[in-house]
């Protein structure tokens, strides 16, 4: 018989102190995070003197016999070795300002009618950053950003789906219950049915309504009851108004028309009366100069007389 070959065991996985597992824990709920994408993923990362400055001001530095930021690099780079989080690096990348586009664009569109002038200096865009691996897996106390790998799960998401469960064992045990609750839950069910079919009795009459009243009056007559009923707003938004219309015939195309056209014959009226206003205001104030120097020279006339 063949003998069996003798298969390599993987090494084991070196058990994680639980010492960093509680610094791991501080500083995923102390640090500011921020969120961006690494090789299509995205992931959040923190920024390495920020978890120095963190680990010095906090209570766990007498704990884990910390007094110096060389020993909290050292206790960071321990919680990088076992893959904790790892080391990125930032690319920078140059976003182009919507203003400066449409600067341009009217420049080009108003080159032949208008003189050229001397062009403001060029907005600078701002600038975006990417994340990528860094070949060097080590840390260091700068501003240098490291990505997260550990994402502990929260207690909230346990409570709830520990009441998912129970949710769904309670509901398995229908049979179970007592008989009012059992009543209870299918008048309920009853009415949520009969209110869903009349939503949708209610969006196929409004739908038939309205292409009965467009084709009859050819387009002209536009009727909606509850508008926003398929609408993408609240529960409540979904039901007000209760009915929209609109006229789009002739007539009103037409009157819009002899309003402006009644518009533009007051203002030019306005602007031909305004000339006459200033003439006769003018008039008004040379007649009162040419009465005050009358009155002046009457004056005069009288001291000489006398």
């Amino acid at each position: 018989m063949a003998k069996k070959r003798d298969v390599a065991e993987p090494p084991a996985k070196p058990e994680v102190p639980k010492k960093l597992y509680d610094v791991a824990k501080f500083l995923k709920s102390k640090l500011p995070e921020k969120s961006t994408s690494l090789l299509g993923h995205k992931v959040n990362y923190f920024i390495g003197r920020k978890a120095i400055d963190a680990l010095m001001e906090s209570n766990l530095k007498e704990k884990l016999e910390i007094s110096t930021r060389n020993q909290a690099a050292y206790l960071m780079e321990e919680l990088l070795a076992y893959k904790f989080f790892h080391r990125a690096r930032k690319i920078a990348m140059e976003v182009k300002s919507k203003k400066k586009d449409q600067e341009i664009a009217e420049q080009e569109d108003t080159e032949s009618n208008v003189t050229p002038k001397a062009t403001p200096r060029a907005e600078k865009g701002k600038k975006k950053f990417k994340l990528d691996m860094h070949h060097e897996q080590i840390f260091v106390d700068a501003n240098e950003p490291y990505v997260w790998l550990y994402d502990p799960i929260p207690l909230k998401t346990w409570v709830l789906g520990s009441l998912f469960v129970v949710a769904a064992i309670a509901i398995c045990m229908f049979p179970l219950w007592p008989r009012r609750m059992r009543d209870g839950v299918y008048y309920l069910s009853v009415a949520a049915a009969g209110f869903l079919g009349v939503i949708l009795s209610l969006a196929v009459v409004r739908q038939i309504l309205f292409i009965l009243i467009f084709v009859v009056s050819l387009g002209k007559h536009r009727l909606w009851i509850l508008p926003n009923l398929t609408e993408d707003c609240g529960f409540f938004e979904s039901f007000v108004p209760l009915y929209s219309y609109e006229f789009c015939g002739d007539g009103i195309q037409a009157s819009k028309s002899d309003a402006k056209n009644s518009g533009s014959k007051k203002k030019s009226k306005d602007q031909s009366t305004k000339p006459k206003a200033s003439a006769s205001s003018s008039k008004e104030e040379k007649t009162g100069s040419e009465e005050s120097e009358f009155e002046i020279l009457d004056a005069g006339e009288v001291k000489k007389d006398q």
